[in-house]
């Protein structure tokens, strides 16, 4: 059977194109925009013959199609290879390059065609300046012809282009080599709406496709602020009032790859503004200060998502082929590799692209990557889909109001003049609140606002008593004297959270931050269809994961179909565990005679003192309305994978009958393998596992089956110890039996999976139930 053999496999995806799928090309451009896919140009691998196809592709269904136009419409460009594809709004703007033989431009479509086809191979090539749009909208060719002046471009070819933010409506045009392969050290700045190269200036450095990736930081609007800035511009944006007036952009370079030591670049420019010294920042001293830094990767290409900075490339090692994706956190300028697993260690791939927080790459699966790169062409016969969310790259949520807004919003939530609804929690306590607030940005109210319109008279009020109840999922229970009232099936913690959100468009407070209320907030957003709301809580939930929420966050994606999410923390879950067992296997050789190993009593490590750790909940009333019990399943519903803590001291005792001590007051404690997990680090750490009654559920996995008395909490606690000792059998003190110790999470996994498709349940007033029944 073959199937994922890591969770990393988990979030990559190879997958087989279908239509007319493009030839092994040279050179060709390869540009996303909306869910197309739109490869121009290039060359023949297998005929080094020049085109000027168009090849298309659906990403949705991966079929390809080569586009004809109609025979009125303009011609494409000529065939050339290593041009520039530039994305401006609904258009592609192309530009320079390199073909063989005649310009092609100016010559009718049947000659043209003949001479493509005959092209001589040992014509002299020919370098490029020519400007063409291609329009996605009604597929067709514009040809733009620019006014000639002083800052026009030099033809070129490998060059980088890029549009700048900051100054709308700017084609930058940088580097490139010549017809002589000389590097092109000037840069030229075209204005898409007059079309005419405003200014220009030259390089202190060769810039281009083989070595530089330009990248602009406004993309990632919350990774601008961390960015280094020159100090005129500082002193610049001190003067502005908006920050993101910024016009610096961006590059990233490496070069001398075949060395032992590999160069590498991180610098800024202003495009918008006459070039002094060369016009570069440097930043390289912040690159040189990081312990991990991305090998030589050639032919680099990457793009801004959220806070991060995506590259990728071809890695050719001495003892190692491969193609790697690499992360720029744009805050702390921390490089991480993305791990994609056993999916790209075969094949040949080649340009990637960002597409909906997923970096999809072409290549072959079955062909050689180093035979591929000698010749440098780019397949396009398989198409990997990286789920960069799972590895905690994705398109951070713009803020939609400034603090002003968002104060002015919660001083209307908290105005009781302006409410003319109570919203009651499950915990019988009331928020006032207002209808038409509410109907704004919640789809659910404003359909039952709809509904009511019925009941309205001539003058637009809505008759009937004053003591309306709205019923969301719940029985009807009547308030005397409150008037209309909402009844929300969520704790008075989640309610607040919620209507927070409802009047303010963001999470800020403290309160909307609990993990616990971010998990139910984003069960709400998922249940009454708000995007905006799910993105803010996926976010939110993103920068809270940890060991002791990994669980919380992994039940909470599944429920929700979150899947980078759910994939990240089971990542960590997993990555945790095998750290642990590392440490466990570390423990277990005996380095000395005096090793923890060789004790005479397998509970001899309980000897010394331990922390305290709050008495488990009784269970007289294991679903007590409080902001504590409101977890994502509630308390009496909800199972940790793990959480750390500690087990309670013992009582005072003498020395002589410590050991037996705790023995009895222990009784709860049992290992959490055949033997205790160690510390490396830390040759005195132990780990315990805490078995505790949980809720009145069973839980099935295999053949097996736990029981409401056998249902356990799992908590593994780490205590300093002096000396530890390995015990020899693991024994269930809450059944009496005994087994080998071996914590399955394959199975907890699967348990977890497997869980019914949610369903909302009804109110009832005397017991606050989970809002899911599981």
């Amino acid at each position: 059977m073959v199937g994922a053999q890591s969770v990393t496999d988990l979030s990559t995806v190879i997958r087989k194109t279908l239509g007319q799928v493009p030839p092994s090309l040279v050179g060709c451009s390869v540009t996303t925009l909306g869910d197309k896919v739109y490869v121009f140009g290039g060359r023949l691998a297998a005929t080094k013959q020049m085109t000027d196809h168009l090849y298309i592709m659906d990403l949705p269904s991966l079929v390809w199609h080569r586009h004809i136009g109609s025979p009125d419409s303009a011609r494409p460009p000529c065939p050339r290879y290593f041009h520039s594809a530039t994305v401006y709004r609904h258009f592609i703007v192309y530009f320079g390059g390199m073909n063989y033989g005649t310009d092609l431009s100016n010559i009718n479509c049947s000659k043209r065609n003949t001479l493509i086809d005959d092209y001589d191979r040992t014509a002299k090539v020919y370098t490029l300046n020519d400007l063409y749009l291609f329009n996605t909208r009604n597929l067709t060719w514009i040809k733009r012809r620019t006014t000639p002046s002083l800052f026009t471009p030099r033809p070129r070819y490998a060059h980088i282009s890029f549009i700048t933010i900051a100054a709308k409506d700017k084609l930058v045009v940088m580097g490139g080599q010549d017809t002589n392969n000389d590097y092109v050290e000037e840069f030229s700045v075209l204005d898409l709406v007059s079309f005419e190269w405003e200014h220009g200036g030259s390089l202190d450095r060769p810039c281009g496709i083989y070595r530089t990736v330009p990248f602009d930081p406004r993309i990632g609007i919350e990774g601008l602020q961390h960015l280094p800035h020159s100090p005129d511009q500082q002193s610049a944006n001190s003067n502005s009032s908006d920050s993101n007036k910024n016009p610096d952009f961006y590059l990233f370079a490496n070069y001398n790859l075949s060395s032992d030591l590999i160069s590498r670049e991180l610098s800024s420019f202003d495009p918008t503004r006459p070039t002094v010294n060369g016009g570069f920042q440097d930043y390289d001293h912040l690159l040189s200060q990081q312990q991990v830094l991305p090998p030589g990767l050639r032919f680099p290409h990457g793009q801004v998502i959220g806070q991060h900075f995506v590259i990728a490339g071809t890695y050719l090692g001495a003892h190692s082929r491969n193609f790697q994706v690499w992360a720029l956190h744009l805050g702390t300028l921390a490089w991480s590799r993305i791990d994609t697993g056993s999916r790209l260690e075969n094949g040949a791939w080649g340009r990637g692209l960002v597409y909906s927080d997923q970096w999809i790459l072409f290549g072959n699966r079955n062909r050689d990557i180093y035979k591929a790169y000698g010749q440098r062409e780019i397949n396009f016969d398989d198409m990997v889909t990286i789920n960069l969310e799972a590895y905690g790259v994705y398109t951070t949520p713009v803020s939609t109001c400034d603090r002003l807004g968002y104060d002015l919003g919660l001083t209307m939530l908290h105005e009781p003049n302006m409410a003319d609804v109570y919203v009651v929690t499950t915990d019988d306590r009331s928020i006032p609140a207002n209808l038409q607030i509410l109907s704004l940005r919640w789809p659910y109210v404003s359909k039952l606002i709809d509904g009511m319109t019925k009941d309205r008279d001539s003058k637009g009020n809505i008759t009937g008593d004053d003591e309306t109840e709205i019923i969301l999922g719940g029985r009807q229970r009547h308030h005397k004297g409150i008037g209309k009232t909402m009844l929300f099936p969520e704790t008075y913690a989640v309610t607040l959270a919620f209507l927070q959100y409802i009047y303010t468009d963001n999470l800020m407070t403290v309160q909307q931050h609990q993990p616990t209320v971010l998990a139910r907030l984003l069960i709400l957003a998922d249940m009454y269809q708000m995007p905006r709301l799910k993105q803010l809580s996926t976010h939110a939930l993103h920068q809270i994961l940890s060991v002791t929420t990994a669980s919380l966050v992994y039940e909470t994606a599944t429920l929700t179909n979150q899947y980078g999410l759910q994939v990240r923390a089971l990542r960590l879950m997993i990555n945790t565990k095998k750290s642990m067992e590392r440490q466990q296997k570390q423990y277990q050789s005996p380095s000395s005679p005096d090793s923890p190993a060789s004790s005479a009593h397998p509970l001899e490590f309980l000897s010394s003192p331990l922390p305290s750790i709050p008495p488990p909940p009784t269970p007289t009333s294991p679903c007590a309305p409080s902001i504590a019990s409101s977890t994502f399943l509630s308390d009496c519903h909800h199972d940790d994978f793990f959480t750390f803590s500690s087990p309670p001291p013992p009582p005072l005792s003498s020395p002589t009958s410590s050991t037996t001590t705790q023995k009895n007051y222990y009784p709860h404690l049992v290992p959490l393998t055949s033997t205790q997990h160690h510390d490396s680090n830390n040759p005195g750490s132990a780990v315990y596992l805490v078995r505790k009654k949980s809720s009145p559920r069973s839980l099935s996995s295999g053949s097996s089956t736990t029981s409401s008395s056998n249902d356990d909490h799992l908590v593994f606690h780490m205590q300093q110890q002096s000396a530890m000792k390995t015990p020899h059998s693991f024994k269930d003190h809450s059944n009496g039996t005994s087994g080998n110790g071996k914590f399955s999470w394959r199975k907890l996994q699967q348990s977890t999976i497997a869980l019914a498709k949610p369903k909302p349940l009804r109110v009832d007033a005397s017991n606050a139930q989970p809002f899911y029944d599981l």
